[in-house]
């Protein structure tokens, strides 16, 4: 089994992916593939809460999202989003929350093609 993931795009952490699945395509696969299918969609409730200035909630649904962006590689914005919760626990203006949130649901947007490469990649690899 290939251990190399040079053929990922490089926004997505290789060290990291490497360290989670030491060349285990099937279980990358896996992950990859839940992240899109079942978390991915889940990042609509947390779209509401942001617009609501929910910040109970939003710091809830951060912290349950965070590892999930890790599994994939997306270190960058698993920090982004930790740097979210942390301000829904401690801004006091919610157009701050609001703004770090659209620059982190901007990126992510963008990154979704690459995990679904990397999805494809690692099932044409397994």
């Amino acid at each position: 089994m290939e251990t190399s993931n040079s053929y990922l795009h490089p926004s997505l952490d290789y060290d990291r992916l490497t360290d989670l699945y030491d060349g285990d395509h099937d279980s990358a696969a896996m992950m990859f593939e839940m992240f899109l299918q079942e978390i991915l969609p889940e990042f609509s409730e947390l779209d509401q809460a942001v617009a609501q200035n929910n910040r109970t909630r939003t710091r809830e649904l951060a912290h349950r999202f965070v590892p999930s962006l890790g599994m994939v590689g997306l270190t960058r914005l698993e920090h982004q989003l930790r740097a979210i919760e942390k301000q829904a626990l401690q801004a006091t203006d919610d157009a701050q929350i609001s703004q770090q949130w659209r620059t982190f649901r901007a990126e992510l947007d963008q990154m979704v093609p690459l995990v679904e490469a990397a999805l494809n990649q690692y099932n044409a690899s397994a």
